[in-house]
């Protein structure tokens, strides 16, 4: 099973790449980013910590949901499963190399929805870092900026994911947005 890849398009807190390496192996690939219209980002998908995560929400036509194309393996499309509970997996279809591909991706599962729900400081962080890595358009970022975000009641997390969110926002010279 070593030979089987898939096209994965990320549009949470996967989109940096350095936190692909982490979840993932050395064996992912980047080919390009991705605009699924129809689609809303949200982040009301219910988490074992109490905050939001991120999903992408059926909308109107005139709704995108941004994210990044990475070309993985068997076994990182599985270490991925592992990271997304609560999620299903649902094929999509985007440009890769100048073909259309059948990729992959996950949306929450409709239990799974709170709209009350809002993100922790750092998971937000995650997701504007993979925007801004991917140069998404500065409305689309923006609208991620808006998002109202609050700080992790264990500071432990907090601190655990701090050393890669600010390799990640130094590599891009940028601050982190307040809550």
């Amino acid at each position: 099973m070593d030979d089987i890849s898939f096209y994965y398009f990320a549009y949470g807190s996967n989109l940096p790449f350095q936190r692909m390496l982490k979840r993932t192996s050395n064996n992912i690939q980047r080919k390009g980013k991705f605009a699924w219209e129809g689609r809303r980002l949200g982040f009301s998908k219910k988490s074992s910590d109490g905050s939001g995560k991120c999903t992408a929400i059926a909308t109107s036509n005139e709704h995108v949901v941004w994210g990044a194309i990475y070309h993985v393996t068997h076994e990182d499309k599985a270490k991925l499963i592992q990271c997304e509970i609560g999620y299903h997996e649902v094929p999509l279809r985007f440009p890769v190399d100048g073909e259309l591909k059948l990729g992959f991706t996950f949306v929450a599962n409709p239990d799974q929805i709170d709209n009350w729900l809002r993100p922790y400081t750092w998971y937000k962080r995650y997701v504007l870092a993979g925007a801004r890595e991917h140069d998404f358009p500065q409305c689309y970022i923006a609208d991620i900026e808006a998002v109202q975000a609050r700080p992790d009641p264990k500071p432990s997390r907090n601190a655990q994911h701090e050393p890669l969110l600010s390799q990640l926002e130094s590599t891009l010279k940028v601050r982190p947005t307040p809550p």
